[in-house]
């Protein structure tokens, strides 16, 4: 629950959040994609993480933070799985990938590399300003983001005094952020140098509902489970 104080500008936000929504939507409808297992899994991945964005703010707006900052958690690591396929997956690896998977469809493949190793493939292998942006991101909230999931000592704390505006505001911001890299990731599968500018020139005309570009640590990032 979100305390009285400071709530007005929630709505706004989320209003121009939706506009962000809306025109990444748009901006990928006519997308040119080619049918490969590569392209495939990194778009459905992708997806899901957009998916994940628009329900983090769906339950903002119902006031549900807890839940929201629990997803949120879901979305970020959506995200650099969908950029680690992007940038850093081999043809071996998604050969073994698919063998796990026709060998049984029901049990999801154990044979993909943890959190921090792919955050490193990312940093070796895609451009420059992507991994330090969500490892700056990680190390400000994982904590917190892990006593959401695991029903820590963060949500049981914030239930009693409730949520600050700035973490609400904090929440949406940082979830459109990865919103819109997991739009750019398909984006970048197109290769379509205009569609990749679109998706830039979309972000700059909503800087607003974005993180600013040295963000402040959310009031629950010093919180841990």
């Amino acid at each position: 629950m979100l305390r009285m104080s400071d709530t007005s500008e929630i709505p706004a936000l989320l209003g121009r959040t939706a506009g962000l929504h809306k025109a990444l939507h748009e901006a990928l409808k006519d997308a040119a994609l080619d049918e490969s297992l590569h392209t495939l899994l990194t778009v459905s991945t992708s997806d899901v993480a957009i998916e994940h964005g628009i329900s983090v703010c769906m339950l903002v707006e119902a006031g549900h933070l807890t839940s929201a900052n629990a997803l949120f958690r879901t979305q970020f690591e959506a995200v650099v799985r969908a950029l680690w396929l992007c940038f850093a997956a081999t043809d071996e690896w998604l050969d073994r990938y698919m063998e796990a998977v026709r060998a049984n469809p029901m049990k999801d493949p154990n044979c993909s590399p943890g959190m921090d190793e792919m955050l490193k493939d990312i940093e070796r292998k895609a451009p420059p300003p992507i991994a330090p942006q969500l490892i700056e991101l990680k190390q400000g909230i994982w904590g917190a983001l892990n006593s959401f999931v695991h029903t820590g000592i963060a949500p049981a704390a914030l239930r009693q005094t409730g949520f600050s505006f700035e973490t609400a505001r904090d929440t949406i911001r940082n979830s459109n952020a990865l919103s819109s890299k997991a739009t750019m990731v398909i984006a970048t599968m197109s290769d379509d140098e205009q569609l990749v500018q679109l998706v830039i020139d979309i972000q700059l005309a909503h800087l607003d509902c974005l993180p600013p570009l040295n963000p402040h640590p959310t009031p629950t990032s010093t919180a841990s489970d």
